[in-house]
């Protein structure tokens, strides 16, 4: 659990404290493993205190109150993912210490900095890396906050290619019984399939040429 006040906060990968009203931040003790830190609706006026975390991948910052002093996070040298979403940014000099960051995915909806001129055009120039700005990509597609979608290909691609990284194959169910012959082995066959199928009707007519073959032998005897 996450103990807040004097107590440091125990840090795992991933670090939810989102809602935390009044948190101070200086009781966020770094962890080589936290890789995403959530602090969404927290109040937060100032990142003053942000400890730096060398593995941070993801930082959500969502719906507080902050609008400058970012270049506390420039030290996050492996930031890629930060949601200011919902807060108070007017301007882009504001972002500039970020700009040496590997950031690829950025979110600054609901912040007045999108009504300044060439908004989009300016961000994507400041961040050579970035892939997608308030959820969507420079042609304005749509691309979700949370995707993890290439993790999933990669590891579906895993599973489905074979050793060599041929295509994946077909599976087929296997046949409920064995056929006759898998049963008999590759080249046998049965003593029924050698001696034929008996037929009833044949037997009967093979037995009345029989009957009329002996007839006629009777009557060249009598002549």
């Amino acid at each position: 659990g996450i103990i807040l006040g004097f107590v440091t906060v125990c840090m795992p990968e991933d670090l939810i404290l989102d809602g935390q009203k009044g948190i101070d931040l200086s009781t966020i003790e770094p962890k080589d493993e936290t890789t995403s830190v959530h602090l969404s609706s927290c109040g937060l006026t100032s990142l003053a205190k942000f400890p730096t975390l060398k593995n941070l991948r993801k930082l959500d910052l969502s719906d507080n109150r902050i609008s400058g002093g970012l270049e506390v996070l420039s030290s996050q040298t492996k930031l890629e993912k930060l949601s200011l979403a919902g807060n108070a940014i007017k301007e882009l000099s504001v972002l500039k210490p970020l700009s040496t960051l590997p950031l690829t995915m950025l979110d600054l909806e609901k912040n007045p900095v999108q009504e300044t001129e060439n908004y989009r055009t300016a961000v994507f120039d400041l961040f050579p890396k970035l892939q997608a700005l308030d959820q969507q990509d420079k042609s304005g597609e749509q691309v979700e906050w949370d995707s993890d979608d290439d993790d999933e290909e990669d590891e579906e691609g895993e599973e489905e290619e074979g050793d060599d990284g041929s295509p994946p194959k077909k599976k087929h169910k296997p046949d409920s019984l064995p056929g006759t012959a898998a049963m008999l082995g590759s080249g046998g066959e049965s003593e029924d399939d050698d001696e034929g199928d008996f037929d009833p009707d044949e037997e009967e007519e093979n037995e009345e040429d029989e009957g009329f073959s002996d007839k006629e032998g009777d009557g060249n005897e009598e002549e």
